[in-house]
């Protein structure tokens, strides 16, 4: 039986790019690529995926990454972006 529990990712500015790994890992687990309410939630089994790689991404802010993760009972992780002083979109 799978053990699955929230990982959310709140604060995000819109539209950004949310994605899960398993910890250490390129494997992808879930993620979104146009979070546009501020909020990404998904199931993460927490017995197969103890830790977790997460990526936050959006035009004009620098990305996030936050490594190894621990899932435990639930996950929520309150995300402060920064503006990107060097990004330039012609």
């Amino acid at each position: 039986p799978l053990d699955l529990v929230d990982c959310t990712l709140t604060g995000l500015k819109k539209p950004s790019e949310g994605r899960v790994f398993a910890g250490g890992t390129t494997t992808a687990i879930a993620g979104s690529e146009s979070v546009v309410s501020g909020t990404f939630t998904t199931k993460i089994d927490s017995s197969t995926y103890p830790l977790i790689d997460v990526a936050v991404l959006s035009l004009g802010y620098q990305n996030i990454r936050l490594l190894n993760q621990s899932v435990g009972t639930g996950l929520t992780v309150p995300v402060s972006q920064i503006v990107d002083r060097q990004y330039f979109n012609s």
